[in-house]
């Protein structure tokens, strides 16, 4: 079905008498004036005024039904794309998107990342203990009570300041054997065996 514009439907034959630049006017037509069923296809958008009609877009069917023009809508143009007429190109920042140049940026523990034209991956292989809040140092774990029980302990200790170079016992209520030996390697190598006594 044809949408006619302009007030009343066009009846009887039609004639195609070419095309026509609604910008120009090109060839020339006048309100009121023509020959009933021509028609001229509309080649170049305009604003030429026929009979009270104003916008001719590209592919419009201007007719004369005898008595006035009358616009056949053929186009159904969209009127805008985001606030812009014409040949519309749309770019990311158009759109309100993140344009395709920006990168996700990855330092320190992380790896991966890159250009935003895609999905991107950030991998995190292994936390340092170092890097981990409230784990403390090993001295402060000891003063936690952090104990070790069975087993043989073996560390890399240094002794300095030393100066006592005599030990005793604490009571004289110790046996003489040992409940057992703790095991140091001393940072020049040196293994030491030191005894401790069960309560």
């Amino acid at each position: 079905m044809l949408k006619v514009a302009g007030g009343g439907i066009t009846t009887g034959a039609l004639s195609y008498q070419g095309t026509w630049n609604a910008s120009t006017n090109t060839p020339t037509l006048a309100s009121g004036v023509g020959t009933t069923g021509h028609y001229y296809v509309v080649s170049f958008a305009g604003t030429t005024n026929l009979d009270g009609i104003t916008d001719w877009q590209i592919g419009d069917w201007a007719v004369f039904n005898g008595s006035i023009w009358q616009k056949v809508d053929n186009t159904d143009a969209v009127v805008s794309v985001n606030g812009q007429t014409g040949a519309v190109v749309l770019g990311a920042a158009n759109v309100g998107a993140t344009a395709n140049t920006t990168y996700v940026l990855t330092s320190g523990l992380l790896s991966g990342g890159g250009q935003l034209n895609g999905n991107v991956t950030i991998t995190l292989t292994s936390v340092p203990a170092a890097n981990v809040s409230g784990l403390g140092t090993m001295a402060t774990q000891n003063a936690n009570s952090v104990s070790i029980t069975g087993g043989n302990v073996t560390a890399n200790i240094s002794l300095t300041n030393a100066t006592n170079t005599s030990a005793t016992f604490a009571t004289a209520s110790l046996p003489l054997d040992p409940a057992g030996y703790l095991k140091f390697q001393l940072a020049n190598s040196t293994v030491v065996l030191v005894p401790y006594y069960a309560q």
